[in-house]
């Protein structure tokens, strides 16, 4: 039996996955940041479970074989806690959206990039005589935060955030401009990414590692947004669409398209997660693709990756049995893993 910390917020889940790990002979915890002793004495105070009152409740615990944190933040200081003790699974890989882009670019796999270029590298204006709007935003934001639609008409910039707009001439875009710039932003050409009703919309296919280490296909789900809104993400307002997922595409896209549509996802979920590790030395435990349909030109982008995706209720019970196979996986193999993982930079 080894020892598995889980780092998270979400008790119900935690409690899910612990319950599946109990059945799999796996001692099991889960605890927040705050649950962490960091005056040196290498124990935590989680919640594990108790037989004689059948619950889970907190108990002192010594630090563990392995420790997920793969659907929380990290901070640098927190893991030298534990390092070299503890086998990390992490999710912060895949930040960089302009290092993943490039990765499938580079692959033969390149039809479903989308031209990425840095703010600082490319003239503005020269991009817009070229697409007739672009998106900008940050190259490590999350959430759809930090995405603006850009436009120009005549001698004004048109800014687009969320369902705000606003008409900006030169030295007021310039403000906007200088945060661009300094803070690494990253410009696309804007895909019409939208229902027939003019939502934003794509398509969410989560994969995660699991048996022998491979990468397990888990759920695919549509999340829509406001159609005053410019991207998605349910943290903006967006919702969605688990079950149904293939009525709902075929609703929207003609039989011959959808079928083309639910080909090149296929393609994605099968080839991608392996051309993605290739290009990261980084372990990479779950990735979510986030894919977008241009029924303009019926082409499919990947619009992004995720390696910390929102894990909704409807993902929670396969997430937990396959997330267990890769903890089994790490554990077997867990000198090759201390190796990658302590290894001087």
């Amino acid at each position: 039996m080894f020892l598995v910390g889980f780092l998270t917020t979400d008790k119900k889940f935690a409690e899910l996955i612990g319950t599946v790990a109990f059945a799999h002979g796996i001692d099991f915890y889960y605890f927040s940041k705050k649950d962490i002793d960091t005056k040196g004495k290498e124990i935590i105070y989680g919640h594990a479970w108790n037989r004689e009152r059948a619950c889970f409740e907190r108990q002192e615990r010594k630090y563990p074989d392995i420790i997920d944190f793969s659907t929380e933040g990290w901070s640098n200081e927190l893991r030298k806690n534990f390092k070299p003790k503890s086998l990390f699974v992490f999710g912060t890989t895949l930040k960089n959206k302009a290092k993943s882009n490039e990765i499938i670019k580079n692959s033969e796999y390149s039809r479903f990039s989308i031209a990425t270029h840095f703010y600082n590298d490319i003239n503005i204006d020269e991009l817009l005589q070229k697409y007739d709007a672009v998106m900008i935003k940050s190259n490590t934001g999350m959430k759809g935060e930090s995405a603006h639609k850009l436009t120009k008409n005549d001698d004004k910039y048109v800014l687009c955030s969320g369902s705000l707009s606003k008409e900006l001439n030169d030295s007021e875009y310039l403000e906007y401009a200088t945060l661009f710039a300094s803070q690494k932003y990253i410009v696309q050409p804007f895909h019409s990414f939208t229902t027939k009703s003019g939502n934003p919309f794509d398509i969410r296919v989560v994969v995660h590692r699991g048996k022998n280490g491979v990468f397990t296909y888990i759920q695919t789900f549509i999340r829509v947004g406001s159609k005053q809104g410019i991207v998605s993400n349910i943290s903006r307002g967006g919702y969605g669409v688990t079950r149904k997922w293939e009525s709902f595409i075929e609703t929207e896209i003609t039989p011959t398209n959808k079928q083309h549509i639910l080909s090149e996802l296929a393609v994605i979920k099968k080839h991608l997660p392996q051309i993605l590790q290739n290009g990261y030395s980084g372990h990479i435990s779950c990735i979510a693709f986030d894919i977008g349909y241009d029924r303009n030109t019926n082409e499919v982008k990947i619009i992004e990756v995720n390696a910390m995706p929102l894990i909704t209720k409807s993902l929670q019970p396969d997430m937990a049995s396959v997330k267990i196979e890769h903890w089994k996986y790490l554990f077997k193999n867990h000198e090759k893993f201390f190796a990658i993982q302590n290894k001087k930079k």
